[in-house]
């Protein structure tokens, strides 16, 4: 599977290809972070048209988001110190290598 990434102002857009879908998001998540050294997932949050997976990267919260109507993957910085870490994340994501299961 391959990622190729969007980076605007305060987030990434993520555009993998394939794309996982719906009720496969969570594994894949867990799949993508693991496989840029992040095993430890905060907050799992799985609503009626989002799913959210809150982790800790350079000791700043992101979230891993995926919207269901807008068929949207995107990771976001959840609190303002974490901007300082977005490109190192974004370069992580874009060499990551997963396998979909």
């Amino acid at each position: 599977m391959s990622i190729s990434t969007i980076k605007q102002q305060q987030c990434i857009i993520l555009q993998p290809n394939p794309q996982p879908d719906w009720d496969n998001f969570v594994t894949w998540g867990k799949q993508l972070l693991a496989s840029i050294g992040i095993n430890e997932i905060n907050l799992i949050d799985c609503g009626a048209d989002r799913h959210k997976l809150t982790f800790t990267f350079g000791q700043n919260r992101f979230s891993l988001n995926y919207e269901n109507y807008s068929d949207s993957y995107w990771v976001e910085i959840d609190e303002p110190a974490a901007i300082d870490y977005l490109d190192q994340l974004d370069d992580l994501i874009t060499a990551s290598d997963i396998e979909q299961k």
